[in-house]
């Protein structure tokens, strides 16, 4: 069953990093040719700006936020890694969306987050 949901463009660009993890991080064939397929959805949707944001140091900090967070689930765990830490790096994660959203599409995202103290 496929979904077509309408979503802002940051959030787009934030998912299609977080395939660009996976499909780094998962070998199972049938996964990537799944990710394949939902970068190409997601490619058709945002068009010509997509190669301009691949190359930005926005979205190449969006995937190391993304990468990093992959690998801390594990850490969790242990104990090594704590709730706060998470936290603030889906914070880090919120703000490089809304940067990649603005400087490309001229508009922030409508997912709003505070930054708890």
């Amino acid at each position: 069953m496929k979904v077509n949901l309408e979503v802002d463009a940051g959030y787009a660009i934030d998912f299609l990093s977080i395939l660009d993890v996976k499909a780094l991080k998962i070998k199972d064939q049938q996964s990537k040719e799944n990710f394949r397929r939902c970068k190409l959805n997601i490619r058709k949707s945002i068009g010509s700006n997509l190669d301009k944001i691949y190359r930005s140091k926005e979205y190449k900090k969006l995937f190391c936020v993304n990468k990093l967070l992959w690998e801390i689930i594990d850490k969790i765990r242990t104990g090594k890694i704590t709730a706060r830490m998470v936290d603030d790096l889906n914070y880090q994660r919120w703000i490089l969306k809304n940067n990649i959203q603005k400087r490309y599409f001229g508009s922030i995202t409508a997912e709003q987050k505070s930054k708890r103290s």
